[in-house]
């Protein structure tokens, strides 16, 4: 049944990578939501940010196609709305993922080293709710846990990216999106690191450690293509700064460890798979779609490697007390999953696609891959 299931899974994962029958629905964007009218299911009114250099003008709402949220995973390229400028907050470092900070440095002849600082335009905006990351992130307290990126050229591996006729504007996009899904794919390293001590602790066979420790390689090898670049986008080297690991722990028993395993194996590297496969059937630089290939490649390993380990787990629950955690485990995940999007600001050649596109490829997952994976391993 292993093998049948592993065909399975890749069958699906192919057919969707190829864009069979995946059509996004779009949605207008219809009412003024600024202005009060009710919000569709999966968007929300928070706040999100422009950087501007110190002393800088804030640019007018209807001039911020998208401003970063300020505790967003994973970081999505469209929001459906700058309503109004709320405050601006004076030489700040650049916020990143649950109150962490990016903080750019420069060094002098002379060995010192220097933050730098910008104004943060903070704005009233309409962005998608939905709390899902694709990839395998780092979990503590239900929120991904990143590095802040750093000056690194360690982290940028070669490759070169084509940005003649790029406008400046797109490039600033293009590293931005790069750098935060470098966050991310550096975070899985770790997450990988914790799986397999999991693995060990409840006695998993020799296969799926091995298969796990590959895996944690390959999020190396993710990371350091992801940073390249988004250094080449940003026109300066960007790695990853220590990882803050206090709040990350094991797995307390069996049960945490399978919803754990479903939140970010079966759910979040299935959907990985899709989200690059989506943009790389978009993509067109070279480069681009080199990285966007190692990745769709690599997460579909990984998440065929999530599901033999749910089989493993499953396959000793006599009380189904351990199946019934994995079912609400799905059901929260599935949950999550935003409703359809108004197309957004995209940069198609460079692995940016519309979130309208993307948000459709993964609903699509979620109907022909994850549930019909979910119903195979319920026969086993």
């Amino acid at each position: 049944m292993e093998i049948r299931f592993d065909r399975l899974l890749t069958a699906q994962l192919t057919l969707l990578l190829a864009g069979c029958d995946v059509l996004p629905d779009v949605l207008p964007k219809g009412d003024d939501y600024c202005s009060g009218a009710d919000l569709p299911d999966g968007w929300e009114i928070t706040e999100g940010y422009v950087a501007v250099a110190p002393g800088s003008d804030c640019p007018a709402p209807e001039d911020v196609i998208a401003p970063a949220t300020w505790d967003c995973c994973p970081v999505y390229e469209y929001q459906g709305e700058t309503c109004e400028l709320v405050e601006v907050q004076h030489d700040r470092p650049l916020p990143s993922y649950y109150g962490s900070t990016t903080t750019p440095t420069t060094t002098s002849d002379t060995g010192a080293t220097t933050t730098e600082l910008f104004d943060l335009c903070v704005y009233n905006a309409v962005f998608s709710a939905t709390d899902i990351c694709c990839g395998r992130p780092l979990l503590a307290d239900g929120h991904a846990v990143v590095a802040e990126v750093a000056p690194d050229p360690r982290w940028a591996a070669p490759g070169a990216v084509a940005l003649d006729g790029v406008p400046a504007r797109d490039r600033a996009r293009l590293a931005a999106w790069w750098a935060r899904a470098a966050q991310l794919e550096h975070a899985s390293i770790a997450s990988f690191a914790r799986f397999t001590l999991d693995l060990m602790r409840f006695g998993a066979p020799p296969a799926l450690l091995a298969d796990a420790h590959r895996a944690g390689l390959d999020e190396i090898a993710h990371a350091r293509a992801c940073f390249a670049v988004a250094s080449a986008c940003a026109g300066r080297p960007l790695g990853a700064g220590p990882l803050p690991l206090d709040d990350v722990d094991a797995a307390p028993d069996r049960g945490a460890f399978a919803e754990a395993l479903v939140r970010e194996g079966c759910v979040g590297e299935t959907l990985a798979a899709l989200d690059a496969g989506a943009r790389l059937r978009r993509a067109t630089d070279p480069e681009i779609r080199r990285v966007l290939q190692r990745i769709v490649d690599d997460e579909s390993r990984h998440a065929a490697l999530a599901w033999r380990t749910l089989a493993w787990l499953l396959a000793d629950d006599a009380d189904g007390a351990l199946r019934a955690r994995v079912d609400r485990a799905f059901e929260a995940a599935r949950a999550q999953l935003p409703g359809d999007l108004a197309p957004g600001a995209a940069v198609p050649s460079h692995g940016l696609v519309d979130e309208a596109e993307r948000i459709a490829t993964l609903r699509a997952g979620w109907d022909r891959v994850i549930d019909p994976s979910r119903a195979a391993r319920a026969s086993c």
